[in-house]
């Protein structure tokens, strides 16, 4: 069996060799001859995987080691009789983690405070779940709008998107990129609907670039009337450094590159690989990642929850890298100095901070001081 993978896919070397000829490549440079004799293709978002790559191929298997499969043409792989995997929610710890620095940066840098605002989520999957979870513990009223879901479900605990631009101070986006069908997710946000948002509040995207119309966007933050964070964005690498600018906190498509995201995605892959093959490596995860068992000192009151926070990951780290070397987008995404999830701390100290952070991420282990 052989495999072409993205060379940028972490802890994977070693995992499948046992069982199968490993090829690592770029991720942008994977072409149709490399691909000839593959039966596999464990790939990320920057490889486009369509017929014009796997077109006489003898691939039986494609595995994303993301959640978004935007960069797949699945009707392709349907006619072809390939089968594809991605790993739904291998990166929600990461991007709740990004949520929780933010809201301390908001805290610290702009007198945000959460307690008694309206958060609202514009989709509540499996990332979405640990963002609420988040908004909660810092006491925000939570609104959620996911059609999906409420045609599921009823409607019972979900919110029109117009009542949830029009009440939130804060909106967050954790949808699929669809760019066509019922539930169509390309320029969601556009002039229509960034007009019903409140005066000064924020809008984050930590989805995909495409879902926030970007020059209607612009024009909002021009006049001051909202704030904005970007870590998505169109046309990736090259993104609009106008844009950039206007922005409160930016970033290169990090939210979900935490060592646990990664590693997740990794270990999913594998996996399906695993299922598809029948190998013996059904329960395979990686292991070795760093910053284990690392311990955060939580002091009291607001200023020891910010602390604590930024000690676990600091937003505005990426959004300096960003902001000083933008022609260094896909560089910062591929040499990311990954951190951990808030899960994998040891958090020691203010009992009410604790809790707090625990009812963030209840994986998290939390101590009293001794």
């Amino acid at each position: 069996m052989k495999i072409v993978a993205d060379d940028r896919i972490p802890y994977l070397q070693g995992a499948l060799e046992k069982f199968a000829e490993v090829k690592y490549i770029a991720g942008a440079k994977i072409s149709a001859e490399d691909m000839r004799d593959a039966d596999v293709l464990i790939t990320r978002t920057r490889t486009k995987v369509n017929r014009e790559l796997l077109e006489g191929s003898q691939v039986k298997l494609v595995v994303t080691a993301t959640i978004g499969h935007d960069h797949i043409d699945k009707d392709y792989l349907k006619e072809k009789g390939i089968i594809w995997k991605n790993c739904p929610g291998c990166n929600s710890g990461s991007v709740a983690t990004f949520i929780a620095s933010l809201l301390a940066t908001m805290m610290s840098d702009y007198q945000f405070e959460p307690k008694g605002k309206t958060f609202g989520l514009i989709g509540c999957g499996n990332v979405g779940k640990r963002v609420k979870r988040v908004a909660e513990a810092m006491g925000m009223k939570v609104l959620v709008n996911d059609p999906p879901r409420e045609r599921e479900e009823g409607s019972e605990q979900f919110c029109d998107l117009s009542d949830l631009l029009e009440q939130s101070d804060i909106i967050s986006i954790h949808v699929p990129f669809y760019k066509e069908g019922e539930f169509k997710t390309l320029e969601l946000m556009d002039d229509e609907n960034l007009s019903k948002m409140k005066k000064d509040a924020w809008i984050v995207n930590s989805s995909r670039g495409g879902i926030i119309l970007e020059k209607d966007l612009k024009k909002y933050l021009d006049q001051g009337k909202i704030n904005a964070v970007l870590d998505v964005w169109d046309e990736e690498p090259k993104i609009d450094l106008e844009l950039m600018k206007m922005c409160k906190v930016v970033s290169s498509h990090i939210a979900g590159y935490s060592v646990d995201g990664k590693a997740n995605g990794t270990s999913m892959s594998v996996r399906h690989i695993a299922e598809f093959f029948d190998l013996d490596l059904k329960t395979w995860q990686a292991t070795n990642l760093p910053l284990e068992n690392k311990k955060i000192q939580v002091k009291s009151g607001r200023d020891g929850l910010i602390e604590a926070l930024k000690e676990a990951y600091d937003i505005k780290e990426d959004d300096e890298k960003l902001r000083f070397t933008p022609e260094n987008f896909e560089m910062n995404r591929g040499q990311y100095e990954a951190h951990r999830d808030l899960a994998n701390y040891e958090f020691v100290g203010d009992e009410i901070n604790c809790k707090m952070i625990k009812a963030m991420m209840p994986e998290a282990v939390i101590k009293r001081n001794v």
